[in-house]
């Protein structure tokens, strides 16, 4: 906006005679902020989801996601509440290294407590994705570092692997092949190789938006 245009649209709102009436200024003043009921609905899903991976409460955890996937819910928005389910674990990246050790020890114990969860090993997957961009960074690739290259490289392996191994469990799980494009994406897979990836997400889940955002 133009700062001499906001500076007249607040003499207008506040001073200048004849823009409001004294019952439209009384009016405006009684104003009071609204909240979104969707976006506090998700809010309070994903703060009691993190509280239950903060403290490792994994057995309470599992199903939930177990649930999620068999109903396939969506929030009023058209979120899903898969994603929403393993976006609640997301580590800032402008947190500390401490941080994100503890991150991965807690993704370690829940893998170690259910060694047969889906659920666990995608969101330990979705975690060394982030990792490894916080190591590289968001700068240009120049600007990267020597180890920075190295841990981006060696986290997004350990991701895919990750990910590999859960093939072999009985349960799928839709948000799996999100986590993968963006791995895909970080190792710079062949157009082809990753088209393909894409083709196989949609036929699992036709319905996931999320799939063609993860490009």
């Amino acid at each position: 906006m133009n700062k001499h245009f906001g500076f007249l649209l607040l003499l207008c709102i506040y001073g200048l005679p004849g823009c409001w009436n004294a019952e439209e200024k009384a009016a405006i003043a009684k104003l009071k902020p609204t909240k979104d009921p969707i976006q506090e609905e998700i809010y309070a899903f994903r703060l009691k989801m993190r509280a239950l991976y903060n403290n490792r409460r994994f057995a309470e955890l599992e199903p939930v996601a177990a649930e999620i996937r068999r109903t396939k819910p969506l929030f009023g928005n058209g979120s899903w509440k898969i994603a929403q389910f393993y976006e609640s674990f997301a580590c800032r990246r402008e947190e500390p290294e401490s941080m994100w050790q503890l991150h991965d020890r807690i993704h370690q114990d829940w893998i170690a407590q259910f060694p047969t969860s889906i659920t666990a090993r995608v969101a330990y997957a979705d975690f060394l994705r982030e990792y490894a961009w916080h190591a590289r960074g968001t700068g240009f690739a120049d600007k990267v570092t020597k180890e920075g290259w190295q841990l981006f490289a060696e986290r997004l392996d350990l991701a895919r692997n990750t990910l590999v191994e859960s093939r072999r469990l009985t349960d799928k799980d839709p948000f799996w092949w999100v986590v993968a494009l963006g791995v895909a994406l970080g190792q710079q897979w062949p157009k082809n190789e990753y088209d393909q990836l894409l083709e196989q997400a949609k036929a699992f889940e036709p319905k996931f938006w999320g799939y063609d955002t993860a490009r």
